[in-house]
């Protein structure tokens, strides 16, 4: 029982006697902790940078493509995921809809996207694909068709298109203000 009390004490000594090695960058104490940024010259570890080098610091716009009724009538019904949003130019609510729907575009770029105008499709159509009011989005997959019963923001979205596709999101996006 005693020697496992001076062990620990030991060790500690121990590993307080070895050298640093010259790879490992110490950070000022006060600074770590002071609230300001660390200057250029405190750089973050270097397993951090390796890792920053890896990721992608920034996603690329991909705008839904803009189809008529025609065109979106073709486009569905494929083996992939597509994802239709129906907007109307004078709605507000539609301007308010597009650019959420652009940015899952971009968070999901290995699922069609597809932008349908009002004006240019047949009532037929989105009485076809249950467009009862505008914007809507829908998903469609093979024969099938998903509708979001969630809220029209951008994180909702985001879940829905998960559990939907069950897809990973590839990026994340700040939220536009």
């Amino acid at each position: 029982m005693a020697g496992r009390l001076l062990a620990a004490p030991l060790l500690l000594l121990v590993l307080l006697q070895l050298p640093v090695p010259s790879q490992v960058h110490a950070y000022p104490l006060a600074a770590a902790h002071s609230g300001r940024c660390r200057r250029p010259e405190e750089r973050p570890p270097p397993f951090l940078q390796g890792l920053r080098r890896t990721c992608c610091t920034a996603t690329e716009g991909h705008p839904a493509e803009e189809v008529n009724g025609e065109e979106l009538i073709r486009e569905l019904g494929g083996k992939e995921y597509t994802a239709v949003l129906f907007y109307a130019s004078w709605c507000p609510f539609s301007h308010r809809m597009r650019p959420i729907f652009d940015d899952l575009s971009s968070m999901y770029p290995h699922i069609k996207h597809l932008a349908v105008e009002q004006s240019n499709v047949m009532p037929t159509v989105l009485s076809r694909y249950g467009v009862r009011s505008l914007p809507s989005i829908l998903i469609a997959h093979e024969s099938y068709a998903f509708w979001p019963l969630v809220a029209k923001d951008l994180n909702s979205l985001v879940n829905f298109y998960s559990a939907v596709t069950a897809c990973a999101l590839l990026a994340q996006l700040e939220r536009r203000e």
